[in-house]
């Protein structure tokens, strides 16, 4: 991807460019919230880096959607009994 290192009065500083992206389907949409979405660009980026960094990593926000069981409400509000 990138290989051309910079010129700075130091001398050369040499860069790399990894990136992650994350995916939805359009009609997935309504139920992947952005933190999972952020989440799984997060994954993908720490993977393009663990394996080699200059490059790109995929990852698809549905893989890591919690199914929904009603709990966060609950949570939220402090009604969930453990």
């Amino acid at each position: 991807m990138v290989d051309q290192p910079i010129e700075t009065s130091a001398g050369q500083l040499p860069v790399t460019l990894s990136l992650g992206l994350a995916s939805v389907e359009q009609d997935e949409k309504e139920t992947i919230d952005f933190e999972t979405f952020l989440r799984t660009a997060d994954e993908a980026l720490y993977a393009a880096k663990a394996r080699g960094r200059n490059r790109v990593e995929t990852g698809h926000a549905s893989a890591l959607r919690v199914p929904d069981l009603g709990l966060l409400p609950k949570i939220r509000n402090g009604s969930l009994a453990c």
